[in-house]
C-alpha cells in the first residue's frame, strides 16, 4: 500500500466488508435460532431438547461476542492480504476431499462441510470473484492466490470456523452451523462483490477489467505447447531455398503433434478446469480429423436407417425463402437474404438465421415410420401429453444437418466456416450422448432431445459455450439432466411434478426466436429455485426418516438392555405366569420409558429394577416371622409403586387391577403352608415359557455381522460398505424393476443400513450382510460418478469416443 489514496480505497472496501459481516451474522443468527427451535420442538428425545436448549441459551449469550470474533477475523485477513502474507487452510479445500473415509471421522466431516461453502460460493460468483481478486491485488501491490482473497469463499469459511470455536460446539452440530451459514452467504455474498468491485472500478483500479477476456488468454496459456513456431521456422526456410532453386510454391499447411501426444485430460483436477482440458482435447482432436464423411456414411452410427432416407430422399419441405433460390445468399440484420461474397465463409449470424428456420421442420419419430412435422406442432402437442407419451426427437449428426441447412435455405457446406461446422458437430455429439446415457430415464431424453437445434445456435451465438463449464446454457442442461434422474423413472413419473418443470423449459426455449444469454440466465434461476424447493422438502424428510431410524435403533437397544436385566432376575422356571406376564409386558415397556429418559445408575432405574427384585421376594415361601412382617410392610407401597407404573405407560386399569389381584393372592400364599395342589401346574409352566419366548422374539435385534461366518468375498464388500459415505445411492433390482436408493443414515454398532428414496422417505433397512449378498448376486450395485454433471459426463464420453478412433 503506497499511497494515501489507496490506502483510502482499501479502507472503503475494508468498511464495505465490515458492514456485510454485520448483516450475514445477524441473519445467520436468526436463521440458526429458528433451526435450533424446530428441532427442539420435532425431535422426541429429552436428551437432544435439553442439548438443543443449551445451544440456543449458549449463542444467546454469545451474539455479540460471535459477530465481534467474525468481523475480527475478517480485518486480520484484509491486514495479511494488505501486506502479501499468505494465510490458507488446506482443510478447506475441496479437492482434498475425494477420498473414500469413515464416516464417524468428524474432522473429514467438518472438512467436507467447509469444502462444500468454498465450492459453492466458487462456482455461483466465478466472474465476481476474479474481478475482486484481481483489482485487490492491483491496488496492495501484490500477487496472492484466489485462497488468499480476504472475501473469497476459503477465508470467510476459516473466519467462521474460528468464530464458532468460542461456542465449544460438537463436531455435528458444528456442521449444522456451517450448512446454515452457507445458505446465507450464499444469499448475501452477491451483493458484498458488486459493491467493492464498484469501489475498486469507480476509484481507477482495473475498470476495464474484462473477466471474458481474461479466461480466454488463461485457457490459452493451459493449452498443450503447439509446434506452430517450429512450423513457421521450416516454413521459412522451405521458402528461402525454393527461392535459391528458383521454384515458388504456397507453403503447406502443418498440422499439430498427432492426438496420442497430446496431454491426457486429469480427472483429478476440479471439475470446472478438467472440463476445459477436455474441450482443449476434443477441439485439437477436431481439427486433426479429416473432413466430415458423408450422411451415408455415418449417419448409421446415429439414426436408423429408415430415418436417413427421410432426410436425404425427402428432404426439408420448402426450400428456400419463398420459392427463390438461395444457393448464393447471406442474411442481412432483418432476417432476409442477400447476395453473399462469392468464396466467403457464411458469416455466423447468418448461420444461425438458417438453424431458425431448420428448427421449424425438424424430424421426429413416430411409430409408423419417420415423417417430417413442425417443432412448434409437436411441442403443442407436448403441452398436454401425459407423462410417458412424449416422442424423442432422433439426435442429427453434423452432416446431416449441415444438409438439413442446405435444403431448407440453399445454403451449401463449402459457404460453412470449419469452426462452426466443428461446434454444430459438438453439440450433436453431446445430445448423441444424451440419448445413450444410462444415468437419465427414457422421459428426460426424450424431453431434452428437443434442443439440439436450439444448443446449436447458442454454441454459435455465444463462443463461450464450450470454453466456460459456468456457461448459464451448460448448468441448464445440467440442472434439467440432474433433476429428471434424481426425481423421474423411464415413463416421467415421479414424486414431483419434475417431469412438467422440464417440458416447461424445453417449451419456453423453443418457442423463444431470438435466443440470448440472458434468457439463459433467466431459465436457469427459475429451475434453480424450483429444485432448491424440493431439495429443501427431500432434505428435511431424510432427516425426519434418519431421526426416526435412529431412533428405532436406538429404543431396539434399550429394549435389548431391559430385556437382558430382566431375563438375568426371571429365570426360575417356578415363577407363576401372572408375574411373568406383568414383568415381560406392562413392566417391561415401563423400564423402557425409564432407560431412554435416563441412565442405568440413575435413581429411577434402580428404583425401578428394585420393584421386580421386591415383586419375586414377594412371592417366595416365608418361612419365618420376620420374612412374614416384612411383606406385610412391603405389600402396599410394592402395589402402589406398580400402579403407578402402569400409570405412566397407559396401561389398561381393568388389567393391570386384574393383574394385581393375582399378585395379592400369590402373596397370601406365600405365607402360608403350600399344599401339593397350590402349586404351579404344567400348563402354567408352559404359558410362562411361551411369554418368554415371544418377548425375546420380539425384541431381537439386527447384531453385527460375524466375520466367521461369511465367505472371503462378502467380508471383502462388508469392509467396503463400512466406508461409504452418507449419500451414497445404490441401485436395487427387483425382478423387472430397478430402484435407486440412498444411504442416509447407517447404525455402526451393527452395520445396518437406512436406505430412503429420491423424495426423502423411508424404503428399507438392510444389514451391511444383506446388501453384500446382493452386490454378489448383482441385484444391488453402487452407482458410481453420478455426482458428475451431465456435460462433464458427455465431454469425457466425446473425448474417449473421439481418442479410440484416433487410434485406430
Amino acid at each position: 500500500m503506497n499511497t494515501v489514496g489507496n490506502t483510502r480505497i482499501y479502507k472503503q472496501c475494508t468498511d464495505a466488508s465490515v458492514g456485510f459481516a454485520e448483516t450475514l451474522m445477524e441473519q445467520f443468527q436468526q436463521a440458526m435460532t429458528e433451526k435450533l427451535q424446530g428441532l427442539v420442538e420435532t425431535t422426541r428425545s429429552g436428551a437432544q431438547q435439553w442439548q438443543l436448549l443449551d445451544i440456543l441459551q449458549l449463542m444467546g449469550n454469545k451474539d455479540q461476542r460471535t459477530l465481534g470474533e467474525f468481523k475480527q477475523n475478517l480485518l486480520l485477513s484484509f491486514q495479511r492480504f494488505a501486506k502479501g502474507e499468505i494465510s490458507v487452510d488446506d482443510s478447506f479445500n475441496p479437492t482434498q476431499t475425494d477420498t473414500l473415509s469413515l464416516v464417524q471421522n468428524d474432522d473429514l466431516e467438518l472438512g467436507l462441510a467447509t469444502g462444500s461453502l468454498v465450492k459453492r460460493i466458487e462456482d455461483k460468483f466465478p466472474e465476481e470473484l476474479f474481478l475482486v481478486h484481481e483489482r485487490l491485488q492491483a491496488l496492495v501491490g501484490h500477487t496472492l492466490p484466489a485462497e488468499a482473497n480476504p472475501v473469497g469463499p476459503t477465508q470467510l469459511a476459516g473466519g467462521f470456523k474460528e468464530t464458532i470455536a468460542v461456542l465449544q460446539l460438537e463436531p455435528k452440530v458444528a456442521i449444522l452451523f456451517f450448512k446454515i451459514f452457507e445458505k446465507t452467504l450464499l444469499l448475501n455474498a452477491a451483493g458484498l462483490y458488486q459493491s467493492l468491485n464498484e469501489i475498486l472500478a469507480g476509484a481507477g483500479v482495473l475498470p476495464e477489467l474484462d473477466f471474458a477476456q481474461a479466461q480466454r488468454e488463461k485457457r490459452k496459456q493451459q493449452r498443450p505447447a503447439s509446434n506452430t513456431a517450429n512450423m513457421q521456422v521450416l516454413d521459412q526456410e522451405l521458402q528461402q531455398a525454393e527461392q535459391e532453386l528458383g521454384v515458388h510454391t504456397q507453403p503447406e499447411v502443418h498440422q499439430d503433434y498427432p492426438a496420442q501426444t497430446m496431454a491426457q485430460p486429469n480427472p483429478g483436477l476440479p471439475s470446472g478446469a478438467y472440463q476445459q482440458q477436455l474441450f482443449s482435447a476434443i477441439s485439437t482432436m477436431q481439427q486433426q480429423s479429416q473432413p466430415p464423411q458423408q450422411p451415408q456414411d455415418m449417419g448409421g452410427e446415429y439414426l436408423p436407417a429408415a430415418t436417413q432416407q427421410g432426410i436425404a430422399g425427402q428432404g426439408f419441405p420448402g426450400s428456400g425463402v419463398m420459392g427463390q433460390d438461395v444457393s448464393s445468399q447471406s442474411t442481412n440484420a432483418s432476417g432476409e437474404y442477400t447476395q453473399a461474397v462469392p468464396g466467403m465463409p457464411l458469416p455466423r449470424q447468418d448461420l444461425v438465421v438458417a438453424l431458425g428456420q431448420v428448427q421449424q421442420h425438424a424430424v421426429a419419430g413416430t411409430a409408423a415410420g419417420v415423417v417430417t412435422t413442425s417443432v412448434a406442432k409437436n411441442l403443442n402437442r407436448l403441452a398436454d401429453v401425459a407423462p410417458g407419451r412424449v416422442l424423442p426427437c432422433p439426435i442429427q449428426p453434423v452432416t446431416i444437418l449441415v444438409n438439413a441447412i442446405e435444403e431448407q435455405t440453399g445454403i451449401s457446406d463449402q459457404q460453412l466456416n470449419e469452426d462452426d461446422i466443428n461446434t454444430m458437430e459438438l453439440v450433436s455429439m453431446v445430445f448423441e450422448f444424451l440419448i445413450g446415457d444410462n444415468n437419465l430415464p427414457d422421459s428426460v431424453k426424450a424431453l431434452l432431445s428437443y434442443l439440439q437445434v436450439p444448443y446449436v445456435k447458442i454454441a454459435l451465438i455465444d463462443p463461450e459455450y464450450f470454453a466456460q463449464p459456468v456457461h448459464p446454457a451448460r448448468q441448464l442442461l445440467n440442472k434439467l439432466s440432474d433433476a429428471g434422474d434424481r426425481w423421474l423413472n423411464d415413463e416421467g413419473f415421479g414424486q414431483f411434478k419434475v417431469f412438467d418443470e422440464i417440458k416447461d423449459v424445453v417449451d419456453r426455449i423453443l418457442n423463444t426466436e431470438e435466443l440470448s444469454l440472458e434468457m439463459f440466465d433467466v431459465l436457469l434461476d427459475d429451475f434453480v429455485q424450483y429444485v432448491e424447493k424440493i431439495e429443501r422438502k427431500v432434505d428435511q424428510l431424510e432427516k425426519l426418516s434418519a431421526q426416526k431410524a435412529e431412533a428405532e435403533q436406538h429404543l431396539k437397544k434399550v429394549k435389548a438392555f431391559v430385556h437382558k436385566r430382566l431375563k438375568a432376575r426371571v429365570k426360575d422356571e417356578n415363577i407363576p405366569a401372572p408375574v411373568v406376564a406383568l414383568l415381560l409386558y406392562p413392566w417391561f415397556d415401563y423400564l423402557t420409558s425409564i432407560m431412554l429418559r435416563h441412565t442405568e445408575k440413575s435413581e429411577q432405574w434402580q428404583q425401578s429394577l428394585q420393584v421386580v427384585d421386591n415383586l419375586l421376594w414377594s412371592i417366595q415361601i416365608k418361612r419365618t416371622e420376620h420374612e412374614v412382617n416384612r411383606l406385610n410392610n412391603l405389600k402396599d407401597l410394592l402395589h402402589k409403586q406398580i400402579e403407578r407404573g402402569l400409570e405412566t405407560i397407559g396401561y389398561d386399569h381393568e388389567k393391570g387391577q386384574a393383574l394385581l389381584n393375582k399378585i395379592n393372592e400369590l402373596q397370601q400364599q406365600a405365607v402360608q403352608v403350600i399344599r401339593e395342589e397350590d402349586m404351579i401346574s404344567d400348563e402354567d409352566v408352559v404359558e410362562v415359557e411361551k411369554m418368554k419366548a415371544e418377548t425375546a422374539q420380539r425384541e431381537e435385534l439386527i447384531t453385527a455381522p460375524d466375520f466367521r461366518d461369511m465367505s472371503k468375498e462378502e467380508q471383502a464388500l462388508v469392509e467396503k460398505l463400512s466406508l461409504i459415505e452418507f449419500g451414497t445411492w445404490f441401485e436395487f433390482l427387483e425382478e423387472d424393476r430397478a430402484e435407486k436408493l440412498k444411504v442416509a443414515w447407517y447404525n455402526n454398532e451393527n452395520l445396518s443400513y437406512l436406505f430412503v428414496n429420491s423424495a426423502g422417505k423411508q424404503v428399507s433397512m438392510l444389514s451391511a450382510l444383506d446388501i453384500a449378498q446382493k452386490m454378489i448376486t448383482k441385484s444391488a450395485r453402487i452407482i458410481a460418478g453420478s455426482t458428475k454433471p451431465f456435460f462433464e459426463r458427455a465431454l469425457e464420453g466425446i473425448f474417449e469416443k473421439m481418442a479410440a478412433r484416433v487410434e485406430q
